[in-house]
């Protein structure tokens, strides 16, 4: 290979130009072969050319990757033509999964809550033991204007997207919180001084054939539908509402599922309810109803079905939960 370069000993700046190619190296005990290597590097940024031409791996890059700003700067293409994640020691469920996928990204961040740009895949499909799924396009972009940030993901399958202040790394911390508000007897460790997450959603579920056959065989719904909500981590509120046609799972048969959960006058109210439960052997239930309102170490909860469809034999399950911290407690 040819290697070129200079150091700039008042700054510690080092600028290389390598073009050539690596026979092998080793990552997570598994030696990757036939390396191709063109471009520049300069102190923590390179802008050039890539390729790997493993037996387990095939891809070709091309673009310039800045780590040397408090955010990084990604702007490249590629195109991975084969990867099998089980070989190279990074899918142990699916040890005989493929992939393949065209990657464009221009964006700056290190992580999803202070990305801003854009990554857009295309022609992609992954194949495991239980089948194929394939892609035309999916699209990630992330804006930012003033406070409020824009996330939107699209995609043949589903749409998301995310309105307001998110710090998705804090969502769990804060569903902590909520949960506190209510059942104060369980007492989790808080992250102090934590980012707000305030901030509404939406989930446009198109299709997912595909992806449960893929990942959930067992699993199938009847689409389209569409969940929704709101996150606001300062007044500990989280709302998810929705319905969904219909889903199969295993023996069961459910159809005509509304869900609706949000904080009520400082009392969290949960309802979900199935219009249909059926089990292949023919059993059937009708309005299959759980609501639960929480508050102040207690969740009261009642269940409710019919037995014919015409709402004739009612029966009705009530139940109260009540929560207290012994001091011997570690959680």
């Amino acid at each position: 290979g040819i290697v070129d370069g200079d150091f700039d000993k008042t700054n510690d700046a080092v600028s290389l130009f390598f073009k050539g190619d690596i026979s092998e190296i080793e990552l997570n005990k598994y030696v990757y072969k036939n390396i191709d290597l063109e471009g520049l590097f300069m102190d923590k940024m390179f802008d050039g050319l890539m390729s790997i031409n493993d037996p387990n791996l095939k891809f070709a890059f091309s673009g310039r990757i800045d780590l040397n700003n408090e955010l990084p700067v990604f702007d490249f293409d590629l195109k991975l033509d084969n990867a099998l994640p089980g070989n190279l020691n990074l899918s142990a469920k699916f040890p005989k999964a493929q992939m393949a996928f065209e990657m464009k990204a221009n964006f700056e961040g290190n992580e999803i809550d202070n990305l801003d740009g854009s990554i857009v895949f295309k022609n992609g499909r992954y194949s495991n033991r239980n089948g194929q799924l394939d892609f035309e396009e999916m699209v990630l972009k992330s804006t930012t204007q003033d406070s409020t940030k824009n996330l939107t993901f699209e995609s043949d399958y589903l749409d998301f997207v995310a309105d307001g202040q998110y710090h998705f790394q804090s969502f769990l911390n804060a569903l902590k919180k909520d949960v506190q508000k209510f059942i104060p007897a369980i007492r989790y460790q808080i992250q102090e001084n934590e980012k707000p997450n305030v901030f509404d959603y939406r989930i446009n579920i198109h299709t997912l054939d595909e992806f449960t056959q893929v990942f959930a065989p067992d699993l199938k719904f009847e689409t389209p539908f569409l969940l929704y909500g709101s996150v606001n981590s300062e007044k500990q509120d989280f709302q998810l509402a929705g319905s969904i046609p219909g889903f199969i799972y295993k023996n069961y048969l459910v159809q005509n599922v509304f869900l609706n959960n949000k904080t009520i006058n400082n009392n969290y109210s949960s309802k979900l309810r199935f219009g249909e439960v059926q089990h292949k052997n023919g059993y059937k239930i009708f309005d299959f109803t759980v609501e639960s309102l929480a508050a102040n170490n207690m969740i009261n909860n009642k269940i409710h079905w019919f037995n014919n469809s015409d709402s004739t034999a009612n029966s009705v399950l009530k139940t109260k939960a009540v929560f207290s911290r012994s001091d011997k407690a570690e959680y």
